[in-house]
């Protein structure tokens, strides 16, 4: 008689056992992924409204502003108003300041010194604006 080669139930067992608990670990990463990408979505729209208002300014002659309050970003092109747009915070994040940037004609330049900081879920992110250029720079901390 040939004896089969075969898993025991016991082995068959551990192996579903250790599947399960792979798949209990997973949800809470991916989650933190989708959550994240959002996030930067988001930090790398709210750069191309800031590279859209300078570009409108020096392009037009005529001001631009880009207003943060309220879970929006408000773009006002007014030289172009086809470009007006708002984007608004994804759920994870907060800012708690209201402000507002001006883009000087012909420059593109900042009319003021100022900070906008988003606070999402893992990170925080403050852009921080040079006064009298058309410069900002990324500040991310963890939290």
């Amino acid at each position: 008689m040939m004896k089969k080669r075969a898993f025991t139930l016991v082995e068959c067992l551990i192996a579903l056992a250790i599947a399960c608990f792979l798949l209990i670990l997973t949800p809470p990463l991916i989650s933190r992924s989708y959550v994240n990408w959002k996030e930067e979505v988001f930090l790398r729209e709210f750069e191309q409204v800031m590279d859209t208002a300078q570009i409108t300014a020096i392009s037009t002659g005529q001001g631009s502003f880009v207003t943060v309050s309220g879970g929006i970003v408000e773009l006002n092109c007014h030289g172009a108003r086809e470009l007006d747009k708002k984007i608004r915070f994804p759920d994870t994040m907060k800012s708690y300041s209201v402000q507002t940037y001006g883009f000087k004609p012909y420059s593109g330049n900042v009319s003021q010194f100022s900070s906008v900081t988003f606070d999402g879920q893992n990170r925080r992110y403050t852009y921080v604006f040079q006064l009298g250029e058309a410069k900002y720079h990324v500040e991310i901390t963890e939290k």
